[in-house]
């Protein structure tokens, strides 16, 4: 099970290596990949019978049809249960549902594929099925996986107590192929203190467990922790690690290669890059911080917590470390989220260009365009307006709405003569501009659209995987909903305990209550003035009703207009 994947693939092909003749991959999904087709087909080109099941193996049904499948080609010598599923979330975040979604391939899957086998071949050479250290020794936010592989492994040590064969593997984090190598950082990461563990390896270890009378063994690749320190140079391990992994949040192949004095700020982390980052320095190096002060921290900064400085002692480091964070608060107003709404519809951008054809920049989320000031002084020719965000939008309930306001604005302050309207949206913004320009296109107007660093759909798919990543909402309950929209905010501006003003917001049922709450506790913090509450909760407001907004949206038709997406062609 699993067959199709990228350690399924390697498995096979190892299985092929020592002379299996008849495979059966299941996959739900089937061959979707190029790299799947031309695997299969070097398999069947080295004379191997491969045949693909889509059997549902979370019913006996499709157990049973799976095996049926299986003994047509040849008797059935062995299984691996490779299958997984994974939904991450602290467990005050965890439901029934989560841990159904984990445990159905898991644990359900495992007792078929048990009960079916005994019946239909009681003479299995091999009956392996592959867990996860997050399950021997724990990983933050996976409890649910760790219960799921438990119960996978209690079922192969019922096996070896009835004289059958049963193994199953707590793999660490593994390299090359799969979900670490895709999605979080290759090689080099550092995960739940592990390293990934190359796949020669993982073949070489598994041929080993393959022959031992265990039912269950562990194989990992241990990191080196903050105290231990390389032989081979002068920093430690952990410092590497923590420059490789935060490079990997913010895109950035070479990050120990930047200048020392380079900010987070100017690396171009925002806001969903910056929650990442600060858990991560909260999980393994113990260090709290605002999202604020987040990003001013330097790569200096980031090598002195990871003990790759030269300072002779950790205390030294951590005060060199704050003294930067404060001696560099002036550029911690970059891309922050407004206490307080603008008055005026828009702002002009830049000095210059009275005479040309104004160009329009859309709000980014934080709701101010600090970031954009410097881009938009390049234009000498234009007029550069930023189309601000004011209580007018309060109302607005969908990307949809907001961009009918903008349109409406636009069109009062530019004549319709047939020249191009130009649009730029960076981030949030790019939604905005993007629903625009459809709604220009309909009214056959001239439209040029530039997208910024992301484009609608790449928004919409980052919002969507943080908030099952971080916060695991259930995305029908709007209490929930708010809640966790406020503590994103708050923690853009202060160093806040998520978990316990979690509880405090939860409690408070009435909306405005909640707002309120945390306008105060800004206040408290020095952020606002007392007489400014009642501001910032209709900009709090107004940022929670973004973030909603960006993950709902999803366009429905096609811009066949002038459009230019500018981001790096290649990482940092």
């Amino acid at each position: 099970t699993g067959g199709l994947g990228g350690f399924g693939l390697e498995l096979a092909r190892w299985l092929i290596e020592r002379g299996a003749r008849n495979l059966v991959l299941v996959s739900r999904s089937g061959v979707r990949q190029q790299y799947q087709h031309y695997c299969l087909e070097q398999f069947e080109l080295s004379g191997v019978r491969v045949h693909i099941s889509t059997a549902n193996i979370l019913t006996i049904d499709g157990v049973n049809q799976l095996f049926k499948e299986a003994s047509s080609m040849a008797p059935v010598g062995g299984i691996f249960h490779l299958a997984m599923v994974l939904s991450d979330g602290f467990i005050e975040n965890q439901t029934a549902e989560s841990f159904e979604k984990v445990c159905s391939a898991k644990v359900r899957g495992t007792q078929h594929l048990d009960v079916v086998s005994r019946k239909c071949c009681p003479n299995l050479d091999y009956f392996v099925t592959f867990s996860s250290i997050s399950c021997g020794r724990g990983n933050a936010g996976q409890s649910n996986y760790g219960f799921a592989n438990s119960s996978m492994e209690r079922v192969c040590e019922l096996r070896r107590a009835a004289g059958l064969h049963g193994l199953a593997i707590q793999w660490g984090a593994i390299g090359d192929v799969g979900v670490v190598s895709e999605q979080m950082g290759g090689n080099n990461v550092v995960i739940g203190g592990t390293m990934p563990q190359r796949m020669p390896s993982c073949l070489a270890v598994l041929d080993r467990f393959l022959q031992m009378n265990n039912a269950v063994y562990c194989s990992h690749v241990r990191a080196k922790r903050n105290n231990e320190k390389s032989s081979s140079s002068s920093g430690g391990g952990s410092g590497q690690d923590l420059l490789k992994t935060i490079a990997n949040i913010l895109g950035i192949k070479q990050m120990e290669n930047l200048a020392p004095n380079t900010s987070l700020a100017e690396l171009g982390m925002d806001s969903l890059m910056a929650v990442e980052v600060k858990q991560f320095l909260e999980r393994n190096y113990e260090v709290i911080l605002s999202v604020q002060e987040l990003r001013s921290l330097t790569v200096q900064n980031l090598m002195e917590i990871g003990g790759l400085s030269q300072s002779s002692t950790s205390t030294k480091a951590d005060s060199q470390t704050k003294a930067n964070v404060t001696a560099s608060k002036a550029t911690m107003t970059l891309s922050m989220p407004v206490l307080k709404l603008p008055v005026e519809k828009f702002t002009k951008l830049n000095n210059n260009g009275n005479n040309g054809r104004p160009i329009f920049f859309l709000p980014p989320i934080e709701g101010n365009f600090e970031l954009l000031k410097q881009l938009a002084q390049k234009f000498s020719q234009n007029p550069v307006f930023g189309l601000n965000w004011t209580d007018a939008l309060l109302n607005c309930r969908s990307i949809e709405q907001a961009s009918d306001y903008f349109v409406r604005l636009i069109t009062n302050i530019v004549d319709d003569d047939g020249s191009a309207i130009n649009l730029v949206g960076y981030s949030f913004g790019t939604m905005i501009a993007f629903d625009m320009a459809l709604k220009f296109q309909l009214n056959k107007s001239n439209v040029s659209l530039i997208m910024l660093d992301a484009s609608p759909i790449n928004i919409g798919s980052t919002i969507h995987s943080y908030r099952e990543r971080i916060y695991n909402v259930n995305t029908d309950d709007e209490h929930s909903k708010q809640t966790e929209s406020l503590i994103f905010f708050l923690g853009q501006l202060i160093r806040i305990e998520s978990k316990q003003l979690r509880q405090q917001i939860m409690a408070i049922e009435d909306k405005q209550q909640q707002l309120r709450k945390v306008a105060e506790i800004l206040a408290e913090n020095g952020m606002i003035q007392a007489s400014d509450i009642a501001d910032t909760m209709v900009a709090i407001e107004s940022f929670i009703g973004k973030l909603i907004m960006m993950a709902e949206y999803k366009p429905e038709q096609k811009f066949n207009g002038d459009v230019m997406l500018i981001r790096a062609e290649e990482s940092l």
